[in-house]
């Protein structure tokens, strides 16, 4: 509402007037009040839930927000409309792998203002996958504790767990396959098994019951298998001759060139 106001001056026995208008303040023009992402921290490869809200509702024909990001590993884009009469509008984030937590920027403009906010994307959490080969009795399988390994006799199958994670292998008469595999370690199992593929290797891990020289010899010749390399560790005198006896049966019966690893 306009408000006219009279100023009046009088000297020397003579008075002047005169008016003046005061117009009411200008509406404040529409921008953005702020920007978030949901959750704040994802690990790459995953999408996150951007919000843009305005400082008020958003003129006929709604209002453009434009977006950018500072980092390759997220992306938004290019801009998200807020419908008329709203005050925020939602818009996606996606994301890719990455080695470090990296910081992405996330900038929200609009009627003359930017506000920003940040999204963390995380490596992904690290993983390594036990292959399992079952032979032996027909119709016997071998199932994994937690849940994930379910192999029949006569198949392979395959599962991927996290670095650490306790896996127990059971066959279905009720013997241990394995008495206990403990994946520590299998984080630089899994840098191992990198650096082979990068040099055209592929390894697999197999699960052959029977008699260990029987099996471990089946097992060469079924693969037809160049190098046979054989653990050797430190036990009791009772158990090392054992082992040495059974070192002494697979040179015996193997073909192949025989490494032993302490």
């Amino acid at each position: 509402m306009q408000t006219v106001v009279t100023i009046s001056v009088t000297g020397g026995g003579v008075t002047r007037s005169a008016t003046l208008t005061v117009n009411p303040d200008a509406p404040a023009s529409t921008s953005v009040a702020s920007v978030a992402v949901s959750p704040s921290s994802v690990s790459g490869g995953t999408a996150a839930s951007g919000s843009v809200t305005l400082t008020a509702a958003a003129p006929a024909g709604g209002m453009a927000v434009a977006l950018s990001c500072d980092n390759a590993a997220a992306s938004v884009p290019a801009s998200v409309t807020v419908a008329a009469g709203a005050t925020s509008a939602a818009f996606s984030v996606a994301t890719t792998a990455v080695s470090t937590s990296t910081p992405a920027t996330i900038t929200a403009s609009a009627g003359g203002a930017s506000k920003t906010t940040v999204l963390t994307v995380a490596p992904q959490a690290q993983g390594a996958t036990l292959a399992v080969t079952a032979t032996g009795r027909s119709g016997e399988r071998v199932t994994s504790s937690p849940a994930g390994i379910n192999v029949s006799v006569g198949s392979t199958g395959s599962a991927s767990f996290s670095v650490g994670t306790a896996i127990t292998l059971s066959v279905t008469n009720g013997r241990d396959a394995a008495d206990r595999i403990r994946l520590e370690g299998w984080q630089h199992d899994a840098r191992t098994r990198q650096a082979a593929r990068q040099a055209g290797i592929t390894l697999t891990t197999e699960l052959v019951d029977g008699n260990e020289v029987e099996a471990v010899v089946g097992y060469v010749v079924k693969t037809h298998s160049d190098l046979l390399i054989v653990g050797i560790h430190r036990h009791s005198s009772l158990l090392s001759g054992l082992w040495n006896h059974t070192a002494h049966d697979l040179s015996q019966r193997v073909a192949s060139d025989i490494m032993g690893v302490h």
